[in-house]
């Protein structure tokens, strides 16, 4: 687990499955040669703390992608190509310093991710797995 300033905060990471599991759930199905439509995880970040924070995506295999900034007390959403049912991780850098990676969560295509970065300065980013 990495600690390294008082800025590091609590996150909650949740999937929200909301999307089905095929095509009843909203995706529709390629027909005769046409192309299927891409395969997207859905990310949205919402930071509560007043420091602003890069996000990245951490996945099995040594993958990683910056995924953006998020102001303090702002939000973003972002979106990832993910075609296979795989554990992902997300690590905040803060720009006041300080940086932690949130547990791993399984994260299947066409699934939302939720993050919420705390205020709290007493907790701690959960970096096991």
């Amino acid at each position: 687990m990495r600690q390294r300033s008082r800025s590091t905060i609590a996150l909650a990471f949740l999937a929200l499955v909301g999307s089905g599991c095929g095509p009843a759930g909203g995706r529709p199905v390629a027909l005769f040669g046409e192309p299927e439509e891409k395969q997207l995880l859905r990310i949205q970040i919402q930071n509560n703390n007043f420091n602003d924070a890069t996000v990245h995506a951490l996945w099995e295999g040594g993958g990683r992608r910056r995924l953006g900034t998020v102001s303090g007390k702002g939000s973003g959403i972002f979106t990832l190509d993910w075609t296979n049912t795989r554990p992902i991780q997300l690590e905040i850098d803060f720009l006041a310093g300080g940086e932690c990676t949130t547990r791993a969560i399984t994260a299947s295509p066409g699934e939302s991710l939720q993050l919420t970065i705390g205020v709290d300065e007493s907790s701690v980013c959960d970096a096991t797995n």
